[in-house]
């Protein structure tokens, strides 16, 4: 059986702590953004179509996660 990195296991450890204080906040933003990217791409590739309702609700998405960690630079306002 391998033996759990110490150093890793308590980065794992700090991330749930700060998810668990503010279940809402920037810390869950990738989860949340891949789900939405997930779902629509399990949609896709069961044979459905993307549309542009689909399309704009995963830029939607997209955006929100890159604001939560301040990466709307250059993005038109």
């Amino acid at each position: 059986m391998d033996v759990i990195d110490p150093k890793l296991l308590e980065s794992a450890k700090a991330y749930f702590r700060y998810v668990v204080v503010d279940p809402s906040g920037d810390w869950l933003s990738w989860w949340h953004c891949h789900r939405a990217f997930c779902g629509f791409m399990d949609a896709h590739t069961s044979g459905g179509r993307v549309d542009a309702d689909a399309l704009d609700a995963m830029a939607l998405n997209l955006a929100f996660y890159l604001a939560s960690w301040g990466c709307t630079a250059g993005l038109p306002s």
